[in-house]
């Protein structure tokens, strides 16, 4: 049945290159849409705050570099009392 009616359609002048076309434009256009909705499943988390990053748990500390130690080639390493320190704050 779709045989006949891709004939049909030949019949009506359409040619087997704007048939090509047509085709090859719906599946670019279905491709679009198919990963805009994917991008858009994968991004919701983030928006709606029930991403998998951060847990409640979870806290992130960070260390001040600046220009002189990275020239330097020194690794911002935290010592032991600032690790003491971060310990004995409350999160919130």
């Amino acid at each position: 049945m779709l045989n006949g009616l891709v004939y049909k359609l030949l019949y009506r002048h359409i040619s087997v290159w704007q048939m090509a076309g047509f085709t090859l434009a719906n599946l670019c256009g279905m491709t679009i849409v198919v990963a805009a909705i994917q991008f858009a499943a994968d991004v919701l988390p983030l928006f709606s705050g029930n991403d998998s990053f951060m847990r409640p748990g979870q806290i992130v500390i960070t260390k001040r570099v600046n220009y002189f130690s990275s020239l330097s080639g020194s690794t911002p390493v935290f010592s032991g009392e600032e690790i003491k320190e971060s310990s004995r704050r409350k999160t919130k």
